[in-house]
């Protein structure tokens, strides 16, 4: 994510800094889920659209078509503010790189290959 945003913008640098540092370390995985899954969404979430279109290399958003836990309507949204984005649906519930590994590495692999060649 660092990369991926505008460089030069101190402010937005120190937003991300700040953003990362708590989920750093062996538990900052467990620390981001438990946020997102006791927080208030409005609070946790909210201000990510504004950062969205900020992202300034291609983005792939897989999203499982049987996934129970985000809507279809997240990943186009998302598509739609981030500039270079696509939407990949895969068959798979809402844990993608296990329910469906084949796929993921597929789309990857078309995905770099195309970055490389470019």
């Amino acid at each position: 994510m660092r990369s991926a945003v505008e460089e030069g913008d101190a402010d937005l640098t120190s937003a991300v800094e700040d953003f990362h540092a708590p989920f750093s370390g062996p538990f900052g995985a467990w620390r981001l889920m438990s946020i997102l899954r006791w927080g208030n969404p409005r609070e946790v979430l909210g201000p990510i659209a504004a950062m969205l279109p900020q992202l300034l290399v291609p983005t792939l958003i897989f999203q499982g078509s049987r996934d129970q836990a985000i809507p279809e309507s997240f990943a186009h949204r998302a598509s739609a503010l981030i500039p270079q984005s696509k939407v990949v649906m895969v068959d798979s519930g809402h844990f993608i790189p296990l329910n469906n590994p084949g796929a993921v590495a597929s789309e990857l692999l078309q995905f770099f290959a195309g970055a490389a060649s470019a």
